[in-house]
């Protein structure tokens, strides 16, 4: 059961992250509530930023409602409290702000459906979830997206659940590759020690760093890579390790892949956590191809994959077998048991 690998994992954290719209997040997130109502674990829930709403405000669907049982605490936007069909508690009011009000803290009482509208900025999420904990929930869950993959930052969560599903693209062919991507992401190694500790010391100071074992380290003379892959290129040199501490862009990869001649090794790009890659996976598997690699100071191990398959019949199946020994269930059939592979 997903709510026995999040016990086991000891994550006080754990993310619910969407690969896409209609991935059966919402249905993963609904099944770990299930799950510790019934072996009486209290779980404190919210979201990076808003879900739970009724009607997706980009495609206008109806949405599956966040289902919550008595015990759960809650930290949602004061706004949303009236839509909110479970009987609530109310314990705290934050002094950290959304568009619909302050977020408040709130005990369920009573079974019922709540909207979450959690803080936008990952400092203040942390801080909501620690005061979750705080108020005795066994775990936290944090409702996000993969284009908010914020919510699986280590800094905030210490492991991830990654919902998938028909709706990430046309095929099982396509689907299967951008599912394996986004956990090689959330998943990537450490560097070695001592690149660790110089992108850790950039990072802190937020400057792009360069490594080499006979040189060491050295700075770029520009504080971020976007925008500037000319220049990157010009004061890479002979690095082994090229350490960003922000966004790595399909701009920078295919630069990249450009300057280093084809007989050389590509760089190793060291980034604070694999969330930090918004290369696209046709790009990123080019520099991956050509013998890149990607280490991250930090990593929110993925414990499972849900999939909600659509239309297409094979996709849990073809899931399982590319992901083993990483546990995939269908929750739309059977929330208890993984997919054999």
């Amino acid at each position: 059961m997903l709510s026995k690998l999040v016990a086991d994992s000891g994550a006080p954290t754990v993310a619910v992250v969407g690969l896409a719209k209609n991935a059966g997040k919402t249905v993963a997130l609904n099944s770990l509530v299930s799950q510790a109502a019934r072996a009486a674990v209290p779980l404190g829930l919210t979201s990076l930023g808003y879900d739970g709403e009724r009607v997706d405000r980009l495609t206008r669907q109806a949405k599956p409602h966040i289902l919550v049982q008595p015990d759960a605490i809650i930290a949602t936007a004061q706004g949303t409290l009236e839509r909110a069909t479970a009987g609530l508690e109310l314990l705290r009011i934050t002094g950290h702000r959304t568009a619909l009000g302050p977020v408040v803290l709130a005990r369920v009482r009573e079974p019922g459906t709540v909207e979450l509208a959690g803080p936008a900025a990952l400092a203040d999420l942390q801080r909501v979830a620690d005061a979750m904990l705080g108020l005795g929930a066994t775990h936290v869950l944090i409702d996000g997206a993969l284009n908010r993959l914020g919510s699986a930052a280590p800094r905030v969560s210490q492991a991830t659940i990654l919902a998938t599903g028909a709706s990430v693209a046309p095929s099982p062919a396509q689907v299967v590759p951008r599912t394996m991507h986004a956990v090689a992401l959330l998943t990537a190694g450490p560097p070695p020690p001592a690149v660790a500790q110089a992108a850790q010391a950039a990072f802190a100071a937020e400057r792009v760093l360069f490594w080499q074992s006979e040189r060491g380290a050295w700075e770029s003379s520009q504080p971020t890579v976007l925008g500037q892959p000319a220049q990157i290129m010009a004061e890479l040199g002979e690095a082994s390790h090229l350490c960003i501490p922000g966004a790595v862009t399909n701009s920078l990869v295919q630069a990249l892949l450009q300057h280093v001649p084809a007989a050389k090794a590509l760089p190793t790009i060291v980034v604070p956590a694999g969330t930090h890659i918004f290369a696209t996976p046709g790009v990123w598997q080019r520099y991956l191809a050509r013998g890149g690699n990607l280490a991250a100071l930090q990593s929110a191990p993925v414990l499972a994959v849900t999939v909600n398959p659509g239309q297409m019949a094979d996709l849990g199946q073809a899931l399982a077998n590319a992901l083993h020994p990483l546990p995939v269930y269908d929750l739309f059939h059977d929330d208890q048991n993984p997919i054999t592979p």
